[in-house]
């Protein structure tokens, strides 16, 4: 198996690190996962209030789906600096975002065998200095987009590493942020841009296609700098400038 950064080393340490600790119950929409805790679904929660928000995890808590969902409210999982969290499980239905970070700066969220969908506004969203490690991951059908990290400008140092990410049908952009590294992943269908870098994307692996399907022409891949793509399948690429305009393609898929 080829290794890929440091995401199945961090799974590892994540899933010995929670079987350590005792476990914080959550059982109803407004939980909280103390810092350094964990918190583990006993079953499906329903926010029925559409200020609440799902579950707040406090600075490097886990919290563990356990095969639930968790649905409706404002805001799904609300991490305030950093946090894991671990499925399988389901983050669905939220008038915000599925998953998102606080103000606090430099953010750090890990996200494994997770599947968000259908939330109003993004999948996930972390604020522009934020780290995102994603580790078989479906998001899928949200409002504004699939995964941000934003804004994302020149000065940002926003990053997105994932592998067996699947990124599809959302109404917005597929993914943004300043870097972005996937590996055997799918960005596809998206009305927006697939992939929207303010800087870097490198792709290993991976497919890139049918994205735009609300501009003309679509682009599947725009990028300030120009894009890795290893194994990759795209069907159109702009080359993005600091105006965030395109001037012409990096001549990196099929369609340039």
């Amino acid at each position: 198996m080829r290794a890929f950064g440091s995401i199945c080393t961090a799974t590892l340490l994540t899933f010995l690190t929670t079987s350590a600790s005792a476990d914080v119950a959550i059982t109803a929409c407004g939980g909280n996962v103390p810092a350094g805790e964990t918190g583990v679904l006993q079953g499906d929660v329903v926010c029925s209030l559409s200020t609440q928000t799902g579950v707040v995890v406090e600075s490097g808590g886990t919290l563990v789906l356990d095969g639930h969902s968790l649905s409706g409210g404002a805001n799904g999982v609300l991490c305030t600096t950093s946090c894991t969290i671990q499925g399988p499980g389901e983050i669905t239905g939220f008038s915000g975002a599925g998953i998102s970070s606080s103000t606090n700066p430099k953010p750090r969220i890990t996200v494994i065998d997770t599947d968000v969908l259908g939330n109003l506004t993004y999948g996930i969203v972390l604020t522009s200095d934020g780290k995102l490690s994603l580790l078989n991951v479906n998001v899928t059908a949200n409002n504004h987009g699939g995964i941000a990290i934003a804004p994302s400008n020149l000065t940002d140092k926003g990053s997105i590493k994932g592998e067996n990410v699947h990124v599809h049908e959302n109404d917005g952009t597929g993914i943004k942020a300043k870097r972005i590294k996937l590996l055997a992943s799918s960005v596809e269908t998206n009305d927006g841009t697939g992939i929207l870098s303010s800087g870097k994307a490198v792709l290993i692996d991976s497919d890139v296609i049918g994205n735009g399907t609300d501009f003309d022409p679509g682009y599947d891949l725009k990028t300030i700098k120009r894009p890795v793509l290893k194994n990759t399948v795209c069907n159109r690429s702009g080359r993005l400038t600091i105006g965030n305009t395109v001037e012409g393609t990096w001549a990196v898929c099929t369609d340039d």
